[in-house]
């Protein structure tokens, strides 16, 4: 599978996964870096480690991807969608079960959405 990131530069090679929205709007890849992995979006900067993702319900980096990957694509966690004066510059995955929606400061707006809605 090819993909490109303009944020994180080498995405496209070596990538273990990588999910499509139902839109077509967003691709999720999960790739090595040593003993760790890395996920995050083709195309924008803000990106994970599976060590940051351990927890008593996920007690290895790679169960704490799998969880967090579940999470988003099953709609349970929302993203948060970043612009610049009107461009899509940033997309994260939100911890907040209920975000809220509104400018950030100046140019900025955030907006939210589910993967598959």
């Amino acid at each position: 599978m090819t993909v490109e990131a303009r944020g994180r530069p080498g995405w496209a090679e070596g990538a273990l996964a990588a999910w499509t929205s139902p839109d077509g709007a967003l691709t999720l890849v999960l790739y090595p870096e040593g003993e760790d992995s890395i996920l995050g979006f083709t195309d924008y900067p803000w990106h994970t480690h599976g060590g940051f993702l351990v927890s008593e319900g996920a007690p290895s980096p790679a169960q704490g991807v799998g969880r967090l990957v579940e999470h988003v694509l099953t709609n349970q966690i929302p993203l948060m969608l970043v612009y610049r004066h009107g461009e899509l510059v940033d997309v994260m995955i939100e911890e907040a079960p209920e975000p809220e929606e509104g400018e950030l400061t100046g140019a900025f707006a955030i907006r939210h959405r589910y993967w598959s809605r």
